[in-house]
């Protein structure tokens, strides 16, 4: 079932008795017809429990670029836009992909 049929299912439960059929006929029909170029999907409503994963992984991303000799003015950037990274995507940072970065810089790149 869609998400479209979904909400149509609950809106007829809903209002059973309270609408006559005719008219809940054609609200589908007028919905299904302003509706058909967007796709409709469930939010995903599920809490993350953060593990303290990224911080390790943090830790060691920035001992590394310490070892190689970064200034503390370029690990200090490289903290801040990772954090805001991780912030906008909201995941953990051992599940990002290159379409997760990708499309973040799509999205955020021209900021400054």
């Amino acid at each position: 079932m869609t998400a479209f049929e979904e909400i149509l299912e609950q809106y007829r439960e809903d209002f059973f008795g309270k609408l006559p059929v005719e008219l809940f006929d054609k609200l589908q029909i007028w919905l299904s017809l302003r509706l058909e170029y967007y796709e409709i999907s469930k939010k995903e409503q599920s809490l993350c429990i953060f593990d303290g994963g990224d911080a390790d992984l943090l830790k060691r991303f920035f001992l590394a670029k310490a070892v190689r000799g970064l200034s503390p003015r370029s690990l200090t950037l490289y903290h801040k836009n990772l954090e805001r990274f991780q912030n906008g995507i909201r995941k953990h940072l051992a599940d990002v992909t290159s379409d997760d970065v990708r499309l973040y810089l799509e999205r955020h790149g021209s900021e400054k």
